[in-house]
């Protein structure tokens, strides 16, 4: 009997007669089944993050839904590491179910929602590890999340990124990710190495040799894209070298120590020897068992360091061998011992495992990244910010915009200004990172409130709309806002405060006097906008075209839709789908970050930060205002966005280098939460973004009254 299964009897003996549910479907859980199973243990289901693996069965047990565990279960035990008990327990600790850790303890959550503050890691540095290592002759570091990071949140969840990729074009590999997972359980070789994991697969399983040999290269393939050295341990192990250290690697990996030094010759690190790196598989032993005896008889009674990031296998097992250890807290447990540790509630799929790995890289590539704040997020630099916050929004925008396209044949993207100012740039970089064959025709529109409402304008019910439309301020503003027209400067009602929507009888008064006037700039006005849209060719074909925009009550698609005398079907960030929005129902509106429970836009994760997307998808200009006789836009003057539109430009940057991350990964995935909640998680007091940052994004509003407010957290 195996280990994980001996463990799981002894601690769990009273519930030999109860209906348990598993949550995990890893090797763990697997490992447990096989051995309980046979002597009558009644595991009835089994749990995932993920939903699309609900239905499947493992081991002979299905998974199934949270309620149906619900219904179903006397019990349910997480059968994960450690370090994912509280994560994994937020998620069904309300399901009414008794929750059980591997370890026998009963679940509960110990992390305070500021506790991060006191933890005693914070307190260590990269000087105080530099001086660690000064004071040992051997110096020995572990690989992964110590030496390297991945950028995925689960490590898991690169055999399902295998499996995406090969799927793609070969449906035999649809599932291969859970047969590469559990392989090295079927072996009887202890510590294989990738080649013996996979003439295991060969044996066992139906796929051909070249299959195979197409499969493990993309496995490194991926391996190679996703490891990155975390900067300050490098330097760490450049400095040992430096003071004439033996240094050594020591990792529990199924990847070979030629694979692994490849890696580090790769960052830079080239003074170790091939021999100094020393992995389980190649010795046939792992720090469980044997690693460490082997290590220390090595380097005999020398003293010795040993740098790692498992409190279990590299701190207390080297301990007992009178090695000393320096710990590094990895990335995912930096996340989840930091301010924005909500963040990991929303690891449900792969989508959302490889955009939380980009944050985690990002943010904590450093070890010592939390240690001056005591856990508290701080953003200082605006490229960091858009990469973190927005990157991903964009992303997964773009993602579903792409598979709009595709699935209903639109051969024209229409970006409405100026939202669409770094849209249009973006989405055009998207498709080209995507190498998307399919020609499209994607066009920057020229558009705003003002220059579709005046331009509306037919009739006198037109007319009557528009001046109904909401602002609030004097009436002299109010003429020179919506009509463009100078009022008289003996006008007794230039001062008067007027609100459009409840004023309209007082409002037609004062206009008397301009009404000549203001009927001659309406059709000018009109005239220049519908030859400018005719030139552009934007005015036709619109059932072949899809309109982008950010949203929210579709005013401006409303009043487009009337200025051309065409529907238009519209792609928004997010909608006002409420019985109370008149424009839901005249207009053709989708959304991406709507869904069924939230019809009001603004109450979705990424509605609820609109104003600062909406602040930073501005252009380098201010509204425009009307079209010239010679087809020139012209422009209110330009606010506070305009004025940091150069920061503007720095947060798109790191958008961009985010989309350039993340297509790698696939951009075909289906979409969880994770980009959602990390939006709203960073633009909160969660997380310190610096003043210099927060005092670029601004509320303006020309057509509703001139506002500009500084936005707050």
């Amino acid at each position: 009997m195996n280990d994980e299964a001996k463990a799981f009897l002894e601690r769990f003996k009273g519930f030999d007669k109860s209906r348990i549910v598993f949550y995990g479907i890893g090797i763990t859980a697997q490992a447990v089944i096989s051995e309980v199973v046979p002597l009558g243990w009644r595991i009835v289901g089994l749990l995932d993050r993920d939903e699309n693996n609900i239905g499947k069965v493992v081991c002979g047990i299905p998974v199934i839904s949270y309620q149906d565990a619900k219904e179903e279960a006397d019990v349910i035990i997480i059968m994960s590491d450690q370090s994912h008990y509280e994560v994994i327990y937020r998620r069904i600790k309300d399901l009414g179910v008794p929750v059980y850790y591997r370890s026998g303890e009963k679940a509960h959550i110990t992390v305070s929602d500021d506790s991060y503050r006191d933890l005693k890691y914070w307190n260590t540095s990269l000087d105080a590890l530099k001086e660690e290592i000064r004071n040992h002759e051997f110096i020995s570091f572990d690989f992964y999340d110590t030496l390297v990071t991945r950028k995925i949140y689960e490590p898991q969840d690169v055999f399902k990124l295998l499996e995406s990729k090969l799927s793609k074009d070969n449906e035999k590999f649809i599932g291969f990710g859970e047969v590469r997972e559990s392989a090295p359980s079927t072996l009887s070789v202890q510590n294989p190495n990738i080649y013996d994991i996979y003439k295991g697969i060969l044996n066992n399983n139906r796929y051909t040799r070249e299959e195979l040999e197409r499969a493990i290269n993309a496995e490194i393939e991926i391996e190679d894209f996703l490891v990155v050295p975390r900067r300050d341990v490098v330097e760490a192990l450049i400095y040992a070298l430096n003071c004439g250290k033996v240094v050594y690697i020591l990792s529990d990996m199924y990847f070979t120590a030629e694979i692994l030094h490849g890696w580090l010759v790769k960052f830079g690190v080239n003074g170790i020897n091939l021999d100094n790196v020393i992995v389980s598989c190649d010795v046939g032993r792992g720090k469980r068992d044997t690693l460490w005896d082997y290590y220390r008889d090595l380097i005999g009674t020398g003293k010795a360091l040993h740098i790692g990031d498992n409190r279990v296998l590299d701190i207390e097992e080297a301990e007992k061998r009178n090695i000393d250890t320096f710990y590094i807290m990895s990335g995912i447990d930096m996340l989840k011992h930091s301010s924005i540790h909500a963040l990991n509630d929303y690891a449900v799929n792969l989508s959302d495992s490889l955009h939380l790995g980009l944050v985690i890289e990002k943010l904590f590539n450093s070890p010592f990244a939390l240690c001056e704040s005591k856990g508290l997020v701080r953003i200082t630099d605006f490229k960091t910010l858009g990469y973190v916050a927005f990157g991903g929004v964009i992303r997964r925008f773009f993602n579903w915009l792409d598979l709009k396209i595709e699935r209903e044949n639109y051969g024209r993207a229409l970006f409405f200004a100026r939202d669409g100012y770094f849209l249009k740039r973006d989405f055009e970089e998207f498709i080209s990172l995507k190498q998307w064959n399919k020609p499209i025709e994607i066009i920057y529109v020229p558009v705003s409130r003002r220059l579709v409402l005046i331009s509306s304008v037919k009739n006198e019910q037109d007319l009557i709309e528009t001046i109904k439309y909401p602002f609030s301020g004097t009436f002299e503003k109010y003429m020179k806002n919506r009509f463009n027209i100078e009022i008289d400067k003996d006008d007794p009602n230039g001062s008067v405060e007027i609100n459009s929507e409840n004023d309209f009888e007082l409002i037609s008064a004062y206009m008397d006097r301009y009404r000549k006037a203001v009927n001659t700039e309406l059709e000018k006005e009109r005239k220049n906008y519908l030859k400018l849209l005719n030139e552009l060719n934007i005015d036709k074909h619109t059932e072949k075209s899809i309109f982008v925009d950010l949203g929210y009550k579709g005013t401006t698609q409303y009043f487009f839709e009337k200025t051309i005398g065409e529907k238009c079907n519209c792609a928004y960030f997010f909608c006002n789908f409420t019985e109370e929005n008149k424009y839901s129902k005249m207009c053709r509106m989708e959304a991406c970050f709507n869904d069924v429970n939230t019809p009001n836009g603004y109450s979705t994760l990424v509605g609820r930060k609109a104003l600062f997307i909406e602040s930073y998808l501005t252009a380098p200009y201010g509204n425009i205002n009307y079209i010239d006789d010679g087809g020139a836009m012209v422009f209110s003057e330009n606010r506070k966005n305009q004025l940091f539109f150069a920061n503007k430009e720095e947060i798109n940057a790191g958008v961009l280098d985010y989309l350039k991350d993340r297509i790698w990964g696939g951009m075909g995935l289906v979409d969880g939460k994770a980009e959602d909640g990390t939006i709203d998680v960073i633009l909160s007091p969660r997380c310190d973004v610096s003043q210099t940052i927060m005092n670029t994004f601004w509320l303006d509003n020309d057509t509703l009254g001139a506002r500009e407010e500084l936005l707050e957290l």
